[in-house]
């Protein structure tokens, strides 16, 4: 390559707008009570984004861009753009909400994703206290009715 053709490359690599970055609120793991999500998980990170696509496998993707879309019905939408496995750029829309519990949303689907830790975990929730049930003939016969 000549020093011409070298210089041109890293002037075009130097104009390039660079990737926007993430904004902080959407970082981190997400998740849902979705059925049909069951054991899923989506990552944002900093430099990337990973799908979790059942309980033992995750796809991880560089991140090449974010775009701030026009906020709808209190939701703000995102465009993340991405790089596939095999070198082409793809992008997923998604809308983030703030409340007492943030919320996420995959373009135009209903499902509803909230932070890693926000939705209790049936699995870990203390067990229900039993019921001390007095049945009708113990009181009857300890002649307290």
């Amino acid at each position: 390559m000549s020093l011409l053709g070298l210089v041109t490359l890293v002037a075009l690599g130097a104009c390039s707008e660079p990737p926007t970055e993430v904004p902080g609120e959407l970082l981190g793991t997400w998740v849902t009570t979705a059925p049909s999500h069951a054991n899923r998980v989506f990552v944002i990170r900093p430099d990337s984004i990973v799908f979790g696509t059942s309980a033992y496998t995750r796809e991880n993707y560089s991140l090449a861009g974010v775009e701030p879309m026009k906020p709808n019905d209190g939701w703000k939408p995102y465009r993340l753009t991405y790089r596939e496995l095999d070198a082409e750029i793809s992008d997923i829309e998604i809308a983030y909400r703030v409340g007492a519990t943030p919320e996420l949303r995959f373009g135009n689907r209903e499902e509803i994703w909230r932070p890693e830790g926000a939705i209790p975990n049936p699995a870990k929730a203390p067990a229900p206290k039993a019921k001390k049930s007095v049945d009708a003939w113990m009181v009857r016969e300890r002649g307290d009715g």
